[in-house]
């Protein structure tokens, strides 16, 4: 639900699917110094609205409305358990009627 498509597991990793690993090489390579040391990065050309793959664009609007319905379905769920809860914590509570001069227990942090 977090991500919306099935999770990856290690065996995903061990043996990659060979169609994922038709992509285009790094168009660039950089090197930074930080407080981990020499860190290189790695990095396609700029994301722009015409070289973004008319799949990429499909795959992002499927996964904003599965995560979209997700999210209604898990509130809409959480709400009905906290209805639930809040019915059975009013019934278990217990009224006392206390009059004057009735001697109670009090917890007074100054006492």
């Amino acid at each position: 639900m977090m991500f919306g498509r099935k999770p990856r597991i290690p065996i995903d990793i061990l043996i990659p699917n060979s169609i994922k690993q038709n992509r285009k090489p790094i168009k660039f390579s950089s090197k930074q110094i930080n407080e981990l040391g020499l860190v290189e990065i790695l990095a396609d050309e700029e994301p722009t609205e015409k070289n973004i793959p008319e799949e990429a664009k499909i795959y992002f609007n499927n996964l904003k409305q599965k995560l979209t319905n997700s999210f209604e379905i898990a509130k809409f769920n959480r709400n009905i358990r906290m209805d639930k809860d809040k019915k059975d914590h009013e019934r278990r509570l217990r009224k006392f009627d206390y009059k004057i001069r009735d001697l109670v227990l009090t917890d007074h942090p100054k006492l």
